[in-house]
């Protein structure tokens, strides 16, 4: 087929990996080298046939530069290689087999190696893939057997779930709003959510983007919401918004220096027109006297309304 295979097992693991290249010559041997070492680590040992470029100055200083032992094969002696000369055997009569072309050689080697991997090996009693990754790896052959990993279940049942049909805050990105409301329509996996919102968009947001509506509500409280959502019409209570204005007296200064109060139950300090500036003061020096309201005398002294008794001064402007 005009095709190399460049192959590299972990004598400990028994772990094949096989490159499929168009040249032997020394730099693309480095180079899948050094693929192969910065997944899986360096070795301390690397035992090689007599191959030109395996004896070549510029590999045997690749490998001198990494901290590894080159060991030679002795000539028209291929057992001293051993587990590499039986993996090439055991693939080449596997291709002979399946008698596959040129462009199908690639996705049948990831096949053998998916099978020859996962195979419990003679000599170490387990699987490559089970001295590798600490685990089985999984094949079609899995989708055969029911997963009762106990693992998955306790994760499972970690996570935090909506029911179909709740009241949910779903986040906002685009617009001004933070949070839109709406229902948890459809759960897609573990972790996503279909929710439709109020105004009849329906998004797609993770766990960590929705909260629930009213969970953390007492009994009496939500008892009372649901009072509150019949009288103003069932599904209607959430696309309305009810805004809570605070009766605050406000306190302005107008343009003519003069001050005034909004609280019209509150008595007006008598003032008097400075004839030089023209400004409101008090008509004394002292602090005027404030009237109570009539029957504030009976509420208690933390009910009685309070102001100020600090005199107002004008302010003093810098004339230029």
């Amino acid at each position: 087929m005009g095709l190399y295979y460049l192959i590299l097992i972990d004598a400990y693991s028994k772990w094949p990996m096989v490159y499929v290249v168009k040249n032997m010559t020394t730099e693309t041997t480095i180079r899948l080298c050094r693929e192969f070492f910065s997944t899986y680590g360096l070795p301390s040992v690397f035992v090689s046939d007599n191959g030109p470029q395996f004896t070549s100055t510029e590999f045997s200083r690749f490998l001198k530069l990494n901290g590894i032992t080159h060991k030679l094969s002795t000539p028209y002696h291929p057992a001293t290689n051993g587990q590499a000369e039986r993996f090439i055997q055991t693939m080449k009569s596997k291709l002979k087999s399946l008698q596959c072309d040129r462009g199908e050689v690639h996705s049948e080697i990831c096949n053998i190696l998916l099978s020859y991997r996962k195979m419990i090996h003679p000599a170490t009693g387990f699987s490559p893939s089970k001295l590798v990754f600490g685990r089985q790896i999984r094949s079609r052959l899995d989708l055969m057997i029911p997963s009762n990993d106990p693992n998955s279940k306790e994760v499972q049942s970690k996570i935090r779930a909506l029911t179909t049909g709740s009241k949910v805050a779903a986040r906002e990105y685009v617009h001004g709003n933070k949070w839109e409301f709406g229902t948890i329509k459809e759960r897609l996996g573990k972790l996503h959510y279909l929710v439709k919102l109020n105004d009849g968009r329906t998004w797609k947001r993770h766990i960590d983007q929705l909260r629930s509506v009213g969970a953390g509500l007492s009994e009496s409280t939500k008892e009372e919401i649901s009072l509150r959502r019949e009288e103003i019409g069932g599904e209607n209570f959430y696309d309305n918004t009810i805004a809570v204005t605070p009766d605050i007296t406000t306190n302005t200064y107008n343009y003519d220096n003069t001050y005034t109060s909004t609280d019209m139950s509150l008595p007006v300090i008598p003032t008097t027109p400075n004839p030089e500036t023209g400004i409101q003061l008090p008509i004394s020096n002292e602090t005027a006297a404030i009237d109570q309201p009539t029957g504030s005398a009976d509420l208690p002294v933390d009910q009685r309304l309070r102001r100020s008794l600090r005199t107002i001064k004008p302010p003093q402007r810098l004339n230029l």
